[in-house]
């Protein structure tokens, strides 16, 4: 197509000022072009190659945390479970199924023996103190007392190593 006939028919999409205005920027670059041939030449060398994948590397094992200071953290949280400070699915996945049901058991059991007395200052559970006994390096018994605001509570409780953290896997209150 000439640029004449180009000039006459509008670019799609375009108003015939703008057609005018691109057909002559284009007129003026090949005029560039057949005048300074130089000016094209760029000093650029065109190489390809495949991306070698970066390897992560490997993840070092963690160790797991103190069974002692876990088994504490782990008696508190039951016993607000039990005084209905936490919602029960909070340990969902730091313990077993069965363990979850005794909790439960505890739960009903404690909170009906706390709405027959009379009403109170409700104070947090305070960890008094903990015993942790390994008789496995996967394994770990862990016995704690906890003072409720009225009496003191005894606990004890089975750990079992899951990965890099610890799995309650038994639980009693005394």
């Amino acid at each position: 197509m000439s640029t004449a006939a180009a000039r006459r028919e509008p670019i799609a999409g375009c108003s015939p000022v703008v057609a005018l205005r691109l057909l002559s920027m284009v007129e003026d670059a090949r005029a560039t072009v057949d005048t300074e041939p130089e000016q094209l030449v760029l000093p650029l060398e065109w190489a390809w190659s495949v991306p070698t994948p970066v390897e992560e590397p490997p993840e070092a094992p963690r160790e797991r945390p103190d069974p002692r200071q876990w088994g504490g953290r782990m008696a508190l949280v039951s016993f607000e479970i039990m005084l209905g400070r936490r919602p029960a699915g909070q340990l969902a996945r730091l313990m077993d199924a069965r363990t979850l049901q005794v909790i439960a058991l505890h739960t009903s059991r404690y909170g009906i023996a706390r709405r027959t007395r009379k009403p109170g200052v409700v104070m947090r559970p305070r960890l008094t103190s903990v015993r942790c006994q390994q008789p496995h390096p996967d394994a770990a018994e862990v016995a704690a007392v906890v003072h409720d605001g009225e009496r003191y509570r005894a606990v004890a409780m089975r750990l079992t190593a899951r990965g890099s953290q610890w799995f309650t896997t038994a639980f009693e209150l005394g």
